[in-house]
């Protein structure tokens, strides 16, 4: 299970990858988001 903290930190990390706040994400955007926060992902 998530500790509180864990899921803020997700929501935070989804709000600021879903830049035009329609609560969904594009491919375009993850992938933005992947490069500009960091991810250990694999394309």
């Amino acid at each position: 299970n998530l500790s509180k903290e864990e899921i803020l930190r997700i929501r935070d990390l989804f709000k600021s990858i879903d830049t035009n706040n329609y609560g969904i994400t594009t491919f375009k955007q993850f992938k933005d988001g992947k490069f500009k926060y960091g991810s250990k992902f694999k394309e």
